[in-house]
């Protein structure tokens, strides 16, 4: 439980060290404004055809309808049955909108991505009171080619994990554990994403950086658990970046490998 609350505790450092280091915002501000973009394209568009798309999928269970009930009970089966489709669109509404979130989040890391490094790495140097390293078209390339590899990674990897516990969650009696397994994977899984950017500047490879994300599994389930909030989410990644470069420079003892 305290390593839960200790990784809860680094989004608040993570807000307190952006706004005591105006510099920084300038790794803020775009970011935030491409997540408000993809959002609004997303939602809009589903919006629209939100409709269509529920028809599309419910096919199979007909039209939910009874046309012209003549007695009581067709009048009683009719308002169930209405009752049924608003609850099925009302679950499915929402489920999407968590899709579409997991979406803008993965396609915000991989945009953002060389924000999100250069945030990290210039905590980084301001903690460890290190040089920033001049810039190099060469080495910038390099870095950008390297986080997209990782950011697929993790994407397949969250995809394939989530898929699996959502299909288990249908079970009978014991769907609900599983639930609330994809829950908690979910919250490991953004702050495992925002936390390894000092890693991912140093182009440590998958495998070492999801080993680290395992030991710390605890501190990585807490910081990311503010991140699993639909649309208030996305407008924290920013912090929580920072946030997580600074639990990852203590986790490490300030010491970059």
């Amino acid at each position: 439980m305290n390593k839960l609350l200790k990784g809860i505790s680094f989004n608040f450092k993570g807000v307190s060290y952006l706004f005591g280091n105006k510099d920084l915002w300038k790794f803020v501000v775009i970011p935030t404004i491409i997540n408000l973009v993809l959002l609004i394209v997303l939602i809009g568009l589903y919006t629209s055809y939100f409709s269509d798309i529920f028809a599309y999928i419910t096919a199979s269970l007909g039209n939910l309808d009874i046309q012209d009930p003549q007695t009581i009970w067709l009048q009683i089966a009719d308002g169930l049955f209405w009752v049924l489709r608003l609850i099925l669109q009302i679950i499915f509404f929402f489920l999407s909108l968590i899709i579409i979130f997991v979406i803008v989040f993965f396609i915000s890391t991989l945009v953002n991505s060389p924000f999100y490094e250069g945030l990290a790495d210039r905590i980084i140097n301001i903690e460890l009171k290190k040089e920033d390293e001049a810039f190099k078209i060469k080495t910038f390339a390099r870095n950008i080619a390297h986080s997209v590899k990782i950011e697929l990674y993790k994407f397949f990897l969250f995809i394939g994990i989530t898929i699996s516990l959502f299909v288990l969650s249908w079970l009978p009696a014991v769907g609900f554990i599983f639930m609330i397994l994809a829950y908690v994977f979910s919250a490991w899984v953004f702050a495992f994403s925002l936390s390894t950017y000092p890693m991912m500047t140093k182009r440590e490879k998958f495998p070492k950086m999801l080993a680290w994300g395992k030991k710390n599994a605890s501190e990585m389930i807490g910081l990311g658990l503010p991140a699993t909030i639909p649309i208030v989410g996305m407008f924290i990644l920013p912090f929580q970046v920072a946030g997580g470069t600074l639990l990852y420079l203590e986790l490490e003892n300030n010491e970059i490998l």
